[in-house]
């Protein structure tokens, strides 16, 4: 796994609850994913934003083992936050509080161990998995969805930091 220190702020904190969750996620194998980690990427290569993020909403992504073996512990973790399941359906979690929201989705093993990386001791994914995961729901909701007009922005976004980066290559290589 990539590990990076960056010295730049990482992102925009709404609440006391959100390095604590962040922490949590980490700690049992979920990666950053969603405006956060975009805003993280973002900040490190100083570039400005074609959107604002979310204020209250955190963002993960596991593989199916990782799910099947850690979310019952991170249930747990974030029940003694006072921060609520609302919805628990395999491949799919949302937990709410009144400062914050968090989903988890599975995802494929083998994207998260090619693309997950550790930025400052947090585990996210790499810009390329958040360009392609993007891309491939706006292709699902098609262009009339307000969604897509968001994920559109995203994706200039996200294109800026993998160009910055070297990796527009490796990026239209994934997507062939």
């Amino acid at each position: 796994m990539k590990s990076y220190q960056f010295t730049q702020r990482l992102f925009t904190k709404y609440s006391d609850l959100d390095d604590k969750v962040i922490k949590i996620a980490t700690k049992f194998d979920f990666y950053l994913i969603g405006g956060t980690a975009l805003e993280i990427w973002m900040n490190q290569y100083h570039l400005k934003f074609n959107r604002n993020r979310s204020n209250n909403d955190l963002d993960f992504t596991c593989s199916p083992l990782t799910e099947i073996k850690n979310i019952n512990s991170f249930k747990s973790e974030l029940k003694q936050l006072n921060i609520k399941s609302q919805i628990d359906s395999i491949g799919y979690y949302r937990f709410e509080h009144d400062l914050i929201q968090v989903d988890i989705l599975t995802d494929d093993a083998n994207l998260i161990d090619r693309y997950g990386c550790l930025i400052n001791n947090i585990k996210i994914m790499d810009p390329i998995y958040l360009y392609i995961t993007k891309h491939q729901r706006s292709l699902k909701l098609g262009k009339n969805s307000e969604r897509y007009k968001k994920d559109e922005l995203d994706l200039k976004d996200l294109l800026q930091v993998i160009k910055l980066r070297g990796d527009y290559n490796k990026l239209q290589a994934e997507l062939n």
